[in-house]
């Protein structure tokens, strides 16, 4: 009987220390987040994307350097649409074959003027814009080819929606108005503090003072 308990007893203890070792390998072993009370397992990878510069916005000061290098440990950097028109043509062809389908139209495409005009255009959001303004496009459209007047018409009421009822709620303080302001532009323009700058008529230093008092707030 006592052998038993004995040969029982050094199989718990065996079973245990293969349990710690298995538990503690390279598998199962587990960091702990520095912005987070939850265990990350290293077998697990996190992917997160950004639309700015987040090395810039760090050394600025404007991002916490520890996050920002705990999230580039592999950075692919996609180029925006502005800076690949010359895709434009084709995502423009995918999309109006998808719309004539949707909608029972049968546009064959642009004429050379308007698909310029797309090309040399400031897509502010990107693909998902492009998509949008495509499908208004196809549903108005009367006849096979869109026209360059049938483009600027479209994006005109486009950006007057956006633009002429920006929905700011003038019961704030102007500061905080101020902020609000600069905060819609920085993201329209990509977070690029140069353009971002030149459209609100201040200097690229006056626009980083003002970065700099929203973030002490």
């Amino acid at each position: 009987m006592k052998k038993k308990t004995i040969v029982i007893l050094l199989l718990i203890v065996v079973g245990l220390l293969i349990y710690c070792v298995f538990f503690n390998s390279h598998i199962f072993s587990a960091i702990r987040s520095p912005y987070s009370d939850t265990l990350l397992i290293k077998r697990h990878h996190v992917l997160s994307s950004s639309g700015a510069d987040l090395r810039r916005l760090a050394s600025e000061g404007l991002f916490l350097p520890e996050l920002q290098r705990s999230l580039c440990g592999l950075s692919l950097r996609l180029p925006s649409l502005n800076e690949r028109p010359g895709e434009i043509p084709v995502l423009a062809s995918v999309f109006i074959s998808q719309y004539n389908m949707e909608f029972t139209k049968q546009v064959i495409g642009f004429e050379s003027e308007a698909l310029e005009y797309l090309k040399a255009y400031r897509w502010t959001a990107n693909l998902e814009q492009l998509r949008d303004i495509i499908r208004q496009l196809v549903i108005t459209a009367g006849k096979s080819y869109i026209s360059l007047s049938d483009v600027q018409s479209v994006l005109t009421d486009s950006i007057g929606h956006k633009d002429v009822s920006p929905d700011i709620d003038l019961s704030k303080t102007l500061a905080e108005i101020e902020m609000e302001i600069i905060s819609r532009v920085l993201a329209e323009e990509d977070m690029n503090q140069s353009r971002a700058a030149k459209r609100l008529g201040i200097g690229r230093s006056t626009l980083w003072r003002k970065l700099a008092d929203i973030e002490a707030r």
